[in-house]
């Protein structure tokens, strides 16, 4: 017998510029796979944090922009 698909969301853990800094700093040191595993992340997110960071040089980011049509 299955049981039935939840409807609730799980919500998502955010982390705090502080936070994603020092793990940039681990994968730096250690290499991002094994900066992930040690932290319980995803690499992916390593990798999209280091993007972000590279592409914006202001401390604080925009996360979403707008668009107007």
């Amino acid at each position: 017998m299955t049981t039935p698909a939840s409807t609730s969301k799980k919500s998502r853990k955010q982390h705090t510029p502080k936070c994603r800094s020092e793990a940039l700093k681990l994968a730096e040191r250690i290499g991002v796979a094994a900066a992930a595993r040690e932290l319980s992340l995803y690499e992916s997110q390593l990798y999209a944090w280091r993007s972000r960071q590279k592409s914006w040089p202001f401390s604080k980011r925009p996360r979403h922009t707008s668009r107007s049509a």
